[in-house]
């Protein structure tokens, strides 16, 4: 998208870097899709609060952080060292 947008416009893209946030359970089902936007992604977060509302989970909730929300952490760590390595292979 940037791409295109970018050269429709004649403007140089090369420059724009992207930070994606993964705030629901939808966006963490599709993180590997979304890791793989193209050469802008620098970044992937999770949005904690908007995604432990999507989940109905208190967070933080007295006990910390709900193990859910480690693991989802996690998978966004493997995703961007699966991506990582796709980059680093070609």
């Amino acid at each position: 998208m940037i791409d295109e947008f970018t050269q429709q416009h004649g403007r140089n893209g090369r420059h724009i870097r992207v930070m994606a946030t993964i705030e629901t359970a939808a966006g963490l089902y599709r993180v590997h899709e979304i890791a793989r936007v193209g050469g802008h992604l620098v970044r992937l977060g999770i949005g904690g609060g908007d995604f432990a509302l999507d989940l109905g989970l208190d967070w933080p909730d007295e006990e910390g952080t709900p193990e859910i929300m480690l693991w989802a952490k996690s998978q966004l760590v493997d995703e961007r060292v699966r991506t990582a390595t796709r980059r680093l292979s070609r």
